[in-house]
């Protein structure tokens, strides 16, 4: 990443005085007006459930997932739109097919967001746990995929084909559970995703290789006990000893098991993301 849009990123947080770099680590503070933080997200979430369409897909391996789609507020002809697949945390898992849309998701679905970062936003709802986490022969807990994140894999395949996706600008977003499962999704198909932010998550540490070309955006508080942050510390290490100039980790001082609030009060995720295009 350009040094310009790292401290364009740092700005936007309102924290470029309080931060510490370390290479493409991040120190941050949290942002003091908790308040207002807490209202934008009640506008967010109020948003209507309507403005999503629903469908359900099942994956050759007979996994049935459940889906909510909202495609760009105005749709252009012979124009492709990025896509954004968000995965869900555990607290939302079941069949209602309504419990996914969450404050990362319906963060898209704000008039100014929709006209400024038009795009297809896929929320996919898992009727179990998406992701699951062991210990691995370091006793350092790495996260396996369940059999439906390949199903939501294929949903993908499946609407690139049938909306105008610009097969180049596809994402993927989670929190939690949700992040375990985008990295999931991103290590097994890196010809697909052309970049991930991770929020809070336990990424699988096999095959991190897989990801040295992919732009990765770990966001983590230092004082997660839910999901503990030396999980990303490692894998940010292990990238960097990839020499991987496209890793960007951001920890949280002081931040628990919770959505840091710049990510949906202010428009750095759609910032980051729509300028990362799949490169072979």
């Amino acid at each position: 990443m350009r040094a310009s849009l790292f401290f364009i990123l740092i700005l936007l947080t309102g924290c470029a005085i309080s931060n510490k770099r370390i290479s493409s680590h991040l120190l941050v503070k949290p942002p003091a007006d908790k308040q207002l933080a807490a209202s934008k997200r009640k506008d967010i979430v109020s948003i209507s459930n309507n403005l999503f369409g629903a469908g359900e897909f099942t994956g050759n391996n007979k996994e049935l997932i459940r889906y909510r789609i909202l495609a760009p507020d105005t749709v252009t002809a012979q124009k492709k739109y990025p896509l954004v697949l968000i995965f869900h945390n555990s607290g939302r898992i079941g069949t209602d097919n309504t419990a996914q849309l969450d404050v990362l998701v319906k963060f898209w679905a704000q008039d100014a967001i929709r006209k400024r970062y038009p795009a297809y936003v896929l929320a996919v709802q898992f009727a179990g746990r998406s992701s699951n986490y062991v210990k691995n022969a370091d006793s350092v807990l790495t996260s396996v995929p369940a059999p439906g994140v390949r199903s939501a894999i294929q949903l993908v395949d499946s609407l690139k084909n049938a909306l105008p996706v610009d097969i180049n600008r596809i994402y993927t977003i989670g929190f939690s559970m949700g992040a375990s499962t985008a990295n999931n999704a991103l290590m097994a198909r890196p010809d697909l995703f052309a970049a991930g932010v991770f929020i809070s998550g336990i990424p699988m540490q096999e095959g991190f290789f897989k990801l040295k070309n992919t732009p990765l955006w770990l966001i983590h508080g230092n004082d997660d006990q839910e999901n503990p942050i030396p999980g990303d510390r490692l894998l940010y290490q292990k990238m960097q000893g990839l020499k991987s100039s496209k890793i960007l980790f951001w920890e949280i001082e002081g931040l628990q098991h919770e959505i840091y609030t710049p990510l949906y009060t202010s428009d750095i995720i759609p910032q980051w993301l729509f300028i990362q295009t799949l490169t072979f």
